[in-house]
């Protein structure tokens, strides 16, 4: 939760701590203490509830990536790391791709 003025709270839920990286706990990111900017994303105001986001702060790297690339179009990237299936390609912004075997 973050404390906005006295009495007033607002929650973060970790999917809107970031657009790409995978957080399990936003101690990860934060820590109490903090301060941290943030977008009003949803107000209840009967259940006295605000939900905020910090990756709406910045552009969506998803919709920026598919709207210059798309099925069929080719990419570059580095091998993040392999497994099993296939390998994740690094494409920068903090986006992979699979490359399934």
């Amino acid at each position: 939760f973050v404390e906005l003025e006295e009495g007033v709270d607002g929650l973060i839920h970790i999917s809107d701590f970031s657009w790409t990286k995978k957080i399990k706990h936003p101690g990860e990111i934060v820590k109490k203490g903090d301060s941290v900017t943030a977008k009003v994303i949803a107000i209840d105001p009967l259940a006295q509830r605000m939900s905020l986001g910090v990756k709406q702060m910045e552009p969506n790297v998803w919709e920026i990536f598919f709207q210059n690339h798309s099925v069929g179009s080719t990419v570059t990237g580095k091998i993040a790391r392999l497994t099993d299936f296939g390998a994740f390609v690094d494409l920068g912004e903090g986006i992979e791709g699979l490359v399934h075997i």
